[in-house]
């Protein structure tokens, strides 16, 4: 916990409420002046491997709690440890996305009524299961349907997404996407976490899903480079990506990585967000359960044939 936008005696009453052991439950910190009417809602969540998605899934439902409750909801990815922050002086929450409540961090922090949320994971959230990613256990339209109302991906990343739309689908054809996660999950089997397909697995589904559905294009979204390049040289023109800096990746967590080979996280979210938009533009899509597919799953309209790799999860170790 280290914010820029706190005053003094709310700095104190974090770091006492760190040191015993109550900094992750939901609470009340001293306000500031700005007499506003409603209660500010900040909302955050703990966890230093996550990727964006991860918690975006588990922040959507912190905005709708907020909303029900009437307090005004406001993210927080600045003031406390994840894997997004930089520095303690800038939001990366609004990167990507507006703020649900309309106010900045310094505007919440300011205000003279302030609850900071738990940190951890909501009991109800969007779910990586096979059921709720097909939409057959009913929780999907509830959540798509939140995620629109509250999530809204900021207009600088949207006109990319709309151009690079255009650029690879604008001849009408009838397109595939294909979700792959690699790097940390197929080889470091994160405990309880779905386990993904491998590219055998993934050719051999495409493969039968074009002879039997009659696509006519690949789009592939993926950040492991050995993925891309199989898939690449087994359906060569017809899979189109949209170029991102792949990872090489060498045997720890993907953020990790990423930090080694000295990306952006900026950019690199960026990428990430404008495959998930184009994914949920698909016709069809074959995936396997991530948070990024969960996210796709939540800006579709819905898919004409949809498929994910139901494997089981990572034993423990």
């Amino acid at each position: 916990m280290n914010g820029e936008y706190l005053d003094l005696s709310q700095t104190i009453y974090l770091k006492l409420a760190e040191k015993t052991g109550r900094w992750l439950n939901e609470q009340r910190i001293p306000g500031g002046r700005t007499d506003r009417d409603g209660i500010v809602y900040i909302i955050r969540r703990s966890g230093k491997k996550l990727g964006l998605f991860s918690y975006v899934d588990t922040i959507l439902p912190r905005i709708v709690y907020a909303v029900e409750h009437d307090y005004i909801p406001v993210v927080d990815m600045c003031t406390f440890d994840n894997s997004l922050r930089r520095d303690n002086k800038h939001n990366p929450w609004e990167d990507y996305f507006e703020q649900p409540g309309g106010l900045s961090l310094p505007e919440a922090y300011a205000s003279k009524k302030i609850i900071i949320s738990d940190a951890g994971v909501p009991d109800d959230h969007p779910s990586d299961s096979a059921g709720f990613l097909s939409g057959s256990d009913g929780r999907l339209e509830y959540w798509r349907m939140a995620f629109r109302k509250y999530i809204k991906i900021n207009s600088r990343i949207m006109e990319q997404a709309d151009n690079k739309y255009k650029e690879l689908f604008g001849d009408g054809k009838k397109i595939l996407g294909v979700l792959a996660r690699g790097t940390d999950y197929v080889t470091m089997k994160p405990p309880g976490h779905p386990i993904q397909p491998d590219a055998a697995h993934i050719i051999e589904k495409v493969s039968q899903t074009l002879r039997e559905k009659g696509y006519d294009r690949i789009f592939l979204a993926t950040e492991d480079a050995n993925i891309a390049n199989e898939l690449k040289n087994k359906f060569g023109d017809i899979c189109v990506t949209n170029d991102v800096d792949y990872i090489d990746y060498r045997g720890s967590y993907l953020a990790d990585e990423q930090n080694n080979k000295q990306m952006s996280a900026g950019n690199k979210n960026i990428d990430y967000l404008i495959n998930l938009v184009l994914l949920s533009r698909c016709q069809g899509i074959v995936a396997g359960r991530t948070s990024g597919t969960i996210g796709a799953a939540l800006m579709s309209d819905g898919w004409e044939f949809s498929y994910f790799f139901d494997m089981g999860t990572y034993p423990e170790k």
